[in-house]
């Protein structure tokens, strides 16, 4: 692994693993933000597709009811 650099020194192989590290953390947390996220766009459109279907059994109803009339 000697092509990477900074390989043979102790003070940069620290530094760039505590930075390594630190783009780890952010990057799981951005991970744990984008799926609570897709969860409440996932609920919403669940909710959504309830509603428009809901408007158009009302619709519907209200369409045979005039038909009735």
């Amino acid at each position: 692994m000697s092509f990477l650099p900074g390989w043979d020194s102790v003070s940069s192989t620290e530094t760039i693993a505590h930075y390594l590290h630190v783009a780890a953390v952010v990057v799981l947390g951005l991970l744990f933000v984008a799926e609570g996220m897709a969860l409440v766009y996932d609920f919403r459109n669940h909710r959504l597709i309830k509603a428009a279907e809901s408007a158009r059994e009302i619709a519907q109803k209200a369409k045979e009811d005039a038909a009735e009339a």
